[in-house]
């Protein structure tokens, strides 16, 4: 009910500020009933259809949370996400990059648009991870042999 407050008060005076309060109250409804289905899956005794496809509930509303912070972030924040192309439908690519990054696959063609000035920065707001492990890893062979 909340949420159908901010898409009427939305329409009628648009607003990046209301786009965003939307965004973030949809986010946290995906929460909650994320957190629900877990409660009931971490309190089953077996195994069953019934569980299997709680489990791919859960994981597909946790695509949906993070798509909409994402959406939140990029509409309290215009500009704050960049992708590699002129997407024509932003809510589309951001649960795209949401999905892509809860499966761990990370294709890399969107980011964050702030250049980190780190010692793994590689210039692109995007951390380097071979100088992550090269230094962790130097590190460890010092311990072991000192």
């Amino acid at each position: 009910m909340g949420n159908a407050v901010f898409v009427v008060a939305g329409n009628t005076f648009p607003s990046p500020t209301l786009t965003g309060i939307r965004w973030a109250f949809l986010a946290a409804f995906f929460g909650l009933t994320a957190a629900g289905l877990f409660s009931y899956l971490r309190n089953s005794r077996s195994v069953a259809q019934a569980e299997l496809y709680t489990a791919v509930n859960i994981y597909l509303l946790l695509g949906l949370l993070w798509a909409t912070i994402y959406l939140a972030i990029d509409a309290l924040s215009p500009g704050s996400i960049r992708m590699g192309s002129a997407p024509a439908d932003r809510q589309t690519e951001l649960l795209y990059f949401s999905l892509v990054t809860l499966s761990t696959v990370g294709y890399g063609d969107i980011y964050c648009a702030a250049e980190r000035n780190g010692p793994h920065s590689n210039g692109t707001g995007r951390g380097d991870w071979g100088s992550i492990r090269s230094d962790y890893s130097g590190a460890f062979s010092r311990q072991v042999q000192g």
